[in-house]
C-alpha cells in the first residue's frame, strides 16, 4: 500500500478553507468576508466592494432576481437597469451623493 509521506511521516492535508479578508459590512453591521471582485461597474462598484460583504452582495442578488422575475424586467433594457440600480442602492442603503462627490 502506497502512502504519501516525507521521511516516512504521513503528509497532513489541511481541510481548512483559504483565509479570506474580512471587512466591517455596512449592511450587516458586522465583520464578514470581503467581495473579491468588483461586483458592479464604476465608482459605485468600487464603493460596494470596499464597504459591503460577499454575503450582503449575495442577499442583493437574490432580491434582484425576485425583482426581475416579478416585474418581468430585462437587464439588457437601459430603463430596467436604471430601475435595478436604484433598487440596489436602496437595498444596500447607499448615499449615491456621497459616492459621486467624494470618489
Amino acid at each position: 500500500m502506497h502512502r504519501e509521506s516525507v521521511n516516512d511521516k504521513p503528509i497532513q492535508r489541511s481541510k481548512e478553507k483559504p483565509v479570506t479578508e474580512e471587512i466591517n459590512c455596512k449592511l450587516l453591521g458586522r465583520k464578514s468576508s470581503k467581495i473579491i471582485n468588483t461586483p458592479y461597474p464604476g465608482k459605485l462598484g468600487k464603493h460596494i466592494q470596499q464597504y459591503y460583504s460577499e454575503q450582503a452582495w449575495q442577499n442583493w442578488l437574490g432580491t434582484q432576481t425576485k425583482l426581475i422575475n416579478e416585474h418581468h424586467l430585462n437587464p439588457l433594457d437601459k430603463e430596467h437597469r436604471q430601475l435595478l440600480e436604484g433598487e440596489m442602492v436602496k437595498f444596500l442603503k447607499i448615499d449615491k451623493n456621497k459616492i459621486d462627490n467624494h470618489e
